[in-house]
């Protein structure tokens, strides 16, 4: 073996260890964060009736994962102003155009410690 492979041999061997070594670190210098307890996310968002007519009412129903925590609050971003709920239901009068429209809800506990988890669903309104 030449001393060039010699040396080419020990610098791979340096960086593969290198790599092996900060394979788990966090290259932005922040603490690991722990697991948030007892977040959940939302599953679905039922619409029903859906198609609905300009003028009816849509229910929509957020179906969440099971959790321990009772505390949360939903911030239904249906059209301005936003409105915020501890129920299971929110109704909505369709007074939009025909077509399809996109929503959003945010849930989370109000705890410092809770992350907003979101999302988005679609009802079509009809003449």
């Amino acid at each position: 073996m030449t001393p060039l492979s010699r040396h080419v041999l020990s610098l791979c061997a340096a960086l593969l260890t290198a790599v092996l070594l900060l394979w788990g670190c966090d290259w932005t210098g922040r603490e690991p964060e722990e697991p948030v307890a007892n977040q959940t996310g939302i599953l679905r968002i039922e619409v029903e009736p859906n198609p609905v007519a300009v003028g009816d009412t849509a229910t929509f129903t957020r179906i969440i994962e099971d959790s321990t925590d009772e505390r949360f609050r939903f911030i239904w971003f249906l059209e301005a102003p936003t409105r915020v709920t501890e129920d299971n239901q929110i109704d909505w009068i369709a007074n939009k155009d025909p077509g399809e429209h996109r929503f959003r809800v945010e849930a989370d506990n109000g705890s410092e410690d809770s992350l907003s988890v979101s999302k988005g669903f679609s009802v079509e309104v009809t003449e």
